[in-house]
């Protein structure tokens, strides 16, 4: 079949206003959007440079446990006024243990985008299980608080709704 050019003129008109149709109706369609979780994360690998950095000069951590809506994480404090959140899954719980126990900094990076996710209190009740486990997990008459002491830092777990017989059976129930 052969067309005029009048009729190749008006495909083309019909054929270039259904792309430029499409291309509104794919661009006024709304972008996915990230996840809270994504959001608050999205600068773990930086905040982790940043801690491997002291960990590159010998120094010791200072920490705190806390979950934050599931998410577990470490605050590391670097002087009295500044601190950083650092999210926390396995390996990068373990490069930090190896540290603070032993004084090895891993010479593997760790993965610190996926973090652990639907953190509840079993999960710091097991890395208090490992605290005891390494001797180092002690409880402060003074402030009613639990810490872990290792020769290159400290966790700090803060205070507790148990007595220390409470906590001790529920370590020995994990």
């Amino acid at each position: 079949m052969n067309y005029t050019d009048a009729e190749l003129d008006t495909f083309e008109q019909e054929n270039y206003f259904k792309e430029l149709e499409q291309d509104i109706y794919l661009s006024a369609k709304p972008m996915q959007s990230a996840s809270l979780i994504d959001l608050k994360t999205s600068d773990n690998p930086e905040k982790f440079q940043m801690v491997d950095s002291l960990i590159s000069k010998g120094e010791s951590l200072s920490m705190k446990f806390g979950i934050d809506d599931g998410l577990p994480y470490y605050k590391i404090r670097f002087s009295p006024e500044r601190e950083v959140m650092l999210y926390l899954n396995r390996e990068v719980v373990q490069y930090l243990y190896s540290w603070i126990k032993d004084g090895v900094r891993l010479p593997q990076t760790p993965n610190t985008w996926d973090v652990q996710k639907r953190a509840n209190e079993k999960y710091m009740l097991v890395l208090m299980k490992r605290d005891r486990a390494f001797k180092a997990l002690r409880f402060n008459t003074t402030t009613q608080e639990y810490k872990a002491i290792y020769p290159k830092g400290t966790i700090i777990y803060g205070a507790l709704p148990y007595t220390t017989d409470e906590l001790v059976t529920k370590l020995n129930e994990l």
